[in-house]
């Protein structure tokens, strides 16, 4: 979904009667700390060439977003402004099952929007494409990455001793469980964050997937090193397998939002050659019990 497809997806769920232009501009001020013109344009016209694709925003022009951006905020613009009667069909639509809270909704959608705005300002990062740390070292093997870690982050340092232990075992697969919003995808990104900058010394390779579906479309083009991927489903996981495993042991590979996976999909994670770490809402995934999970509460 490129930044237009996703504006008028957007603005399906929260538009109202305001125009293309009145629309994208509001979208623009509220994912920023103070709406300026020497960070917007001031020709409303343009954002209606952002909105129907016709026009691309410059690289200054997102890296000044960027530079002035307030997730808070515009998560907080997000739950003001979309129709509550019509959340459940923005959820599918934005790749969620229905049954996921309206806060990772909201995640999402903020999530989208910044990695439409880090490949604006960093077209040479497209397999990449967040903005990286200058000490990053570790490869990214998906296409997929997360956002970063909010600065507020606090706590957890029990929950994460727990799993970083966990990754120097024997274990392949952990869940990490608990209710919507409790903070699940938040430790994983923190933990994605401390991986690529080689805070985790068991990991050389490491990969993001948020799980949509099924396992074989959430796989589907996410490895751009395979040669010659196939357009199908079922014939591209194979070739995903076999590139996960010629990594080997060192590649940690996160799989979050599982709330749905099955139990052969957990089982065909169980054969690769890699850590893995699942975020579920579910302690068990169908039937099948995680070799190892952490269960976040409230506490």
């Amino acid at each position: 979904m490129n930044l237009s497809q996703y504006l008028n997806a957007l603005a399906t769920y929260c538009r109202g009667d305001e125009s293309s232009e009145i629309f994208t501009r509001t979208v623009f001020e509220n994912a920023m700390n103070i709406a300026s013109e020497e960070v917007l344009p001031s020709d409303l016209s343009q954002y209606g060439m952002f909105f129907n694709g016709r026009r691309n925003i410059t690289k200054p022009t997102a890296r000044k977003i960027l530079k002035n951006a307030n997730k808070e905020r515009f998560a907080d613009y997000l739950c003001d402004n979309i129709n509550y009667d019509s959340i459940e069909d923005a959820k599918v639509q934005f790749g969620l099952d229905v049954t996921a809270t309206d806060d990772e909704l909201y995640n999402e959608l903020l999530e989208m929007f910044f990695i439409q705005l880090q490949l604006a300002a960093f077209p040479e990062r497209k397999k990449s494409p967040v903005q990286g740390d200058a000490d990053e070292v570790i490869p990214v093997v998906t296409v997929s990455r997360p956002v970063q870690p909010t600065g507020f982050f606090r706590g957890r340092g029990k929950q994460l001793a727990i799993i970083k232990e966990t990754l120097t075992g024997v274990s392949k697969l952990m869940l990490i469980n608990g209710m919507g919003g409790i903070g699940k995808t938040e430790i994983c990104r923190k933990l994605f964050r401390e991986a690529i900058n080689g805070l985790l010394p068991e990991v050389c390779k490491v990969g993001w997937l948020t799980y949509s579906g099924s396992l074989a479309q959430t796989c589907l083009h996410q490895f751009p090193a395979i040669k010659k991927p196939s357009a199908k489903q079922v014939d591209y996981m194979l070739q995903a397998e076999k590139y996960i495993n010629a990594q080997g042991g060192d590649l940690l590979l996160f799989v979050d939002n599982a709330n749905e996976m099955t139990a052969r999909e957990t089982a065909q994670l169980l054969k690769l050659n890699c850590k893995i770490i699942l975020t579920s809402r579910r302690r068990n995934v169908e039937r099948l019990t995680i070799p190892s999970y952490v269960q976040l509460t409230t506490q």
